[in-house]
């Protein structure tokens, strides 16, 4: 229980449904990296429906006003919660319709997805090839890592396959702002180098340490999911 032994948080929710319970997470994984500590992973578990989602979500949003200058890369196994956590992401909880802008979220979607499978709100964050008549659009992986690794990207969303891309584009090249924070949602259900993906090519795309002068460059983590669920599907 993040609340055990501990005052209420401190936190103003962005979303009024997240409770006391995930504030508390979210400071947590706020405050994961004391001092001269290396950076310690938060890990969220519990079953469906308990809100696991809706507190990366609200993670990611408080990091940012915390921190402008930071990036966070938020992925899932699957193209579909990769899309739920971009749609959530770009939505205005307060109901004020202030979305995001695209280029400060970027969805990074693999080559041989097909584009009418994105969700009609999240293709506006999206690159895509666009072909001669009759042939069908195609995604964008260079444009959209491009897009991604710009000084005005703060989100990127991706399956945690895609976000290999990061990593396999950047050989040879400088970010121009650090990846600081890694989220993985229904970590449960990746396979263990799939949840280790995002974190190397976190790593991978940023800037070296000596360039910005940081001690310690390593993105902070946290993992959401249900290990009690039925485990990833191998094809």
């Amino acid at each position: 229980d993040a609340l055990d032994g501990q005052d209420p948080p401190a936190l103003e929710p962005f979303n009024p449904i997240v409770n006391a319970e995930q504030l508390a997470v979210v400071e947590v994984f706020l405050k994961s990296k004391t001092g001269d500590v290396s950076p310690r992973p938060v890990c969220l578990f519990g079953p469906p429906g308990t809100g696991k989602s809706v507190t990366v979500v609200e993670a990611v949003r408080q990091t940012l006003a915390g921190d402008p200058a930071a990036k966070i890369l938020v992925c899932a196994p699957s193209n579909f919660a990769a899309d739920l956590l971009a749609s959530q992401l770009a939505a205005d909880p307060s109901g004020q319709g202030n979305r995001l802008s695209g280029g400060y979220l970027v969805r990074i979607n693999a080559a041989n997805r097909s584009v009418e499978s994105v969700k009609a709100d999240v293709l506006p964050f999206c690159f895509t090839h666009t072909h001669k008549e009759g042939s069908e659009d195609s995604f964008d992986e260079s444009a959209a890592v491009r897009a991604a690794l710009d000084a005005s990207c703060g989100i990127i969303v991706a399956t945690c396959g895609a976000a290999t891309l990061l990593a396999r584009r950047m050989a040879g090249k400088k970010a121009d702002r650090r990846i600081s924070h890694v989220c993985i949602d229904e970590a449960g259900q990746a396979l263990f180098p799939e949840a280790l993906a995002p974190w190397v090519a976190a790593m991978a795309a940023s800037p070296s340490q000596a360039m910005l002068g940081l001690s310690d460059p390593e993105p902070l983590m946290l993992l959401a999911g249900d290990p009690r669920q039925l485990g990833p599907n191998v094809h």
